[in-house]
């Protein structure tokens, strides 16, 4: 009966995540354009419209965003329709994937608002040397580089320390994929090095919010 409970609660907990990803689909559907693939690495819609809300609800002007693809492409279209005179700063290890992004925002005229940088990755993550040089950055989304498995599972710790004195009084950081063993740790070591709280939400992401 334990087996069958168990698994029964993951069933019942994937219906849950594909309604609140349909749900996020239907609030997205103003910020609609052209198409971009969706992957099994892409950022679920669920946490694509929480990073959209908070752009807008807090008028975020410099984003920095680990990993580029739909979110990017939705971020700027959220900041061109709203008239926010800000810019979300992709970066990604994939010349392809970095390709398609860039090409997406210029088909649809959205380079004031969004660029992509193609940053190699070293000793596992981005080439400091080619991140973008932006201070008051207001909104940190972290979806890369890739960190499944375990021999990468920490992949993305270096993000918040890379960035954190760019940080803005009143940023929101996002952490993608929060349910992985991996990002489980790598948020325990942000909690404790830095001290700001991450609560998990439903779409696979957590999300803090500094002290103004």
């Amino acid at each position: 009966m334990r087996l069958f409970g168990k698994g029964l609660s993951g069933r019942f907990r994937l219906l849950v995540d594909d309604v609140v990803d349909a749900r996020a689909l239907q609030a997205l559907a103003p910020l609609s354009g052209s198409f971009l693939p969706w992957t099994s690495s892409s950022m679920r819609p669920a946490a694509i419209l929480a990073i959209t809300g908070d752009i807008v609800t807090n008028r975020r002007r410099v984003i920095v965003e680990c990993g580029s693809g739909n979110s990017t492409v939705f971020a700027a279209r959220a900041l061109a329709q709203h008239e926010i005179s800000g810019h979300i700063h992709s970066i990604d290890h994939d010349r392809t994937w970095a390709h398609l992004t860039a090409r997406a925002i210029i088909r649809e005229n959205l380079q004031q608002w969004a660029s992509v940088t193609c940053a190699e990755l070293v000793d596992g993550w981005y080439d400091r040397d080619r991140l973008p040089v932006v201070d008051g950055i207001d909104l940190l989304v972290v979806d890369g580089p890739p960190a499944f498995g375990s021999k990468i599972q920490m992949a993305r710790e270096p993000a918040l320390d890379v960035f954190w004195d760019r940080l803005a009084p009143g940023a929101t950081v996002v952490l993608d994929d929060s349910g992985r063993q991996g990002e489980k740790r790598v948020i325990a070591a942000w909690q404790e090095r830095h001290g700001i709280e991450f609560r998990h939400q439903r779409g696979g992401h957590a999300v803090a919010r500094l002290a103004d």
